[in-house]
């Protein structure tokens, strides 16, 4: 039976000197006495210990937690974690902690439809992507926002967002009409373009620097077919799935990148590669995929495709895009022991190829992920947001078999050489000189300027901070 919080941050001596818990907040507090501890304790990528668990229901529970955590390290003057979760699939690893408060949104999940004319839908943070995208296929509507249903609204909405149709919708942040932000004193702002401006430029690319936001207004765009009286299915995409085999990334990467750049916004591209160590080659499974039902655009555009390296096997199909993104809705037990660093770059090129290549002399390294960008993501003014990637072609990310950031690092180095910018959420690096190749100059000094004044004694530091 569980025990009573304040009872349990009594006895223990490294809490004993914690505030008690409020009323309020003892009703939504997980600790380690309660049977669902082992549930929520965890992420996508990490198991936890954390002292408490708070479970919020409403922007008023998110607001004392805030407050409490604040009070925790005031009081106690020690430093406390204190980490913020929706989804629990971020790549940082630091939604939750060791020791500490871990604030979790999951609960606050509601999705409602706004206004369908103009495609706004309310979402909060604590929804994942796949209800989302089942949501609004009710409507006939889209939102660009990662290829994993299980992900939380909350994390890629605030961290940027690459979708599958990326090029064609550009980035999750781009269709952000409105935000609740909690800051660190415990106000609770509702941020657009006409109301706490600074705060709706932070929270669109910034993560969680200067507060929580506990819900968005999106407005999701329409995917139709050419003709929606003879229309298929809803949602249509056309999928095209490419297996090559290639002794030479260098030339492969350069021409992937030359094809990319030549195509209308309609066309998402992301190629997966892994080695081949019997023979010493190179496998890259690539899905390229269309947005809409267009077949007479599509057909001449997937037929290149098969010019750019040896095919093994492709395969085309028409379909729904809901069916592109799984939703498990699994419990987080740190089912994920790989780990990902990541670049974006200027160009996909022959000098990028080659430097894959050289990263998978160690075998630390499971695969390669290219994603390819521009499209829709560079009509955005870089200083729009606080994404500041809008001008770069493509990311790349390496994911390792090791929990090691140095030796990782010390394996990606050949590609970090050729990065000019960063994916804030999507590396479990969290180091100030990632922070600032993902924020950089104008961008990084902005949001450390709006940091500064919302969330001065740094209360929001798990994860990537910038200082």
């Amino acid at each position: 039976m569980k025990k009573d919080v304040n009872e349990n941050l009594t006895s223990d001596c490294s809490t004993n000197d914690w505030p008690k818990i409020s009323e309020n907040l003892s009703e939504i507090a997980v600790d380690s006495s309660d049977i669902e501890y082992k549930n929520v304790r965890s992420n996508y990528m990490r198991v936890g210990s954390p002292k408490i668990i708070l479970m919020a229901k409403t922007v008023s529970d998110v607001r004392e937690a805030v407050l409490y955590a604040k009070n925790v390290r005031e009081t106690s003057k020690t430093y406390v974690p204190f980490s913020i979760r929706s989804g629990g699939h971020g790549m940082t690893t630091d939604s939750v902690n060791d020791g500490g408060i871990i604030l979790d949104v999951s609960q606050m999940n509601e999705i409602r439809m706004v206004d369908d004319k103009k495609g706004l839908v309310s979402v909060q943070a604590g929804a994942v992507w796949g209800d989302v995208s089942a949501f609004l296929s009710k409507y006939d509507r889209v939102i660009s926002s990662g290829d994993f249903g299980d992900t939380g609204v909350g994390g890629l909405a605030t961290a940027g967002g690459l979708g599958l149709l990326v090029r064609q919708n550009g980035l999750t942040i781009d269709h952000i009409k409105e935000a609740t932000v909690v800051t660190a004193d415990g106000r609770v702002h509702l941020a657009n373009n006409q109301k706490n401006k600074e705060l709706f430029w932070a929270i669109r690319g910034g993560i969680s620097n200067v507060g929580i936001v506990t819900e968005f207004i999106f407005e999701a765009p329409k995917l139709l077919g050419e003709n929606t009286e003879t229309q298929q299915m809803p949602l249509p995409v056309y999928l095209q799935t490419v297996r090559y085999e290639s002794n030479k990334l260098g030339e492969f990467v350069k021409n992937w990148g030359d094809w990319i750049r030549k195509l209308p916004n309609e066309l998402t591209s992301i190629a997966i590669i892994s080695k081949n160590y019997e023979k010493n080659d190179f496998y890259v499974d690539v899905m390229n995929l269309w947005a809409g039902d267009n077949e007479k655009k599509a057909d001449p555009i997937f037929k290149n495709a098969l010019n750019l390296a040896t095919v093994i096997q492709s395969e085309t199909n028409l379909l729904c895009y809901t069916s592109l993104i799984p939703t498990p809705h699994e419990k987080h037990q740190a089912q994920e022991s790989n780990r990902p660093l990541n670049v974006l770059v200027d160009q996909p090129t022959e000098t990028l190829g080659d430097a894959i290549t050289k990263v998978f002399d160690d075998k630390k390294v499971v695969a390669v992920e290219l994603r390819s960008l521009g499209g829709a993501v560079s009509t955005v003014p870089v200083m729009e947001t606080s994404w500041s990637g809008r001008k770069k072609e493509a990311f790349v990310a390496v994911w390792f078999d090791t929990k090691n950031v140095q030796i990782a690092h010390k394996i990606f180095e050949p590609i970090r050489k050729l990065g000019t910018g960063a994916y804030g959420a999507y590396s479990f690096d969290t180091s100030q000189d990632f922070a600032n190749l993902t924020w950089p100059e104008e961008t990084g000094q902005a949001l450390k300027k709006i940091k500064k004044k919302y969330d001065p004694t740094e209360l929001f530091d798990q994860g990537l901070t910038i200082i």
